[in-house]
């Protein structure tokens, strides 16, 4: 039974670790400027919960009976599934914005091309 504890309290120890490893190179990240804040929410909330679930030695066993799962590791599995859900669908959302505005950009630079080829036409017909 003491080794058990042992085993478990390394299991923690390492969790919480791991948690807090995630949260500050995402910090890190956001303040080297190579992930926005508004890009980064759903990383640290998701590194948040993990943490939370580190330090709670029952809280998987709270949730799991919460959403009727036996095993209380499986719904661990649920809520990493449910985080990779939420960042792809955030990645979603971002990159159908950066679609469409590259599409307004190659479409403005049709038009000024457009224009400027027209007005040289003009200049040089002025000019003859």
């Amino acid at each position: 039974m003491e080794q058990n504890t042992f085993s478990n309290s390394r299991i923690q120890i390492i969790a919480i670790l791991v948690s807090l490893a995630v949260l500050v190179v995402i910090f890190n990240l956001i303040r080297k400027k190579k992930i926005k804040e508004e890009y980064s929410l759903l990383w640290i909330l998701f590194g948040v919960v993990f943490l939370i679930l580190s330090i709670w030695r029952n809280g998987l066993e709270y949730i799991a009976d919460l959403l009727g799962i036996n095993y209380a590791p499986a719904a661990l599995f649920i809520i990493l599934l449910a985080a990779v859900f939420f960042i792809l669908i955030e990645f979603s959302i971002i990159l159908s914005n950066l679609t469409t505005a590259n599409k307004n950009l190659a479409q403005e630079i049709g038009i000024l091309k457009a224009e400027l080829r027209r007005l040289k036409e003009k200049v040089n017909l002025e000019s003859e």
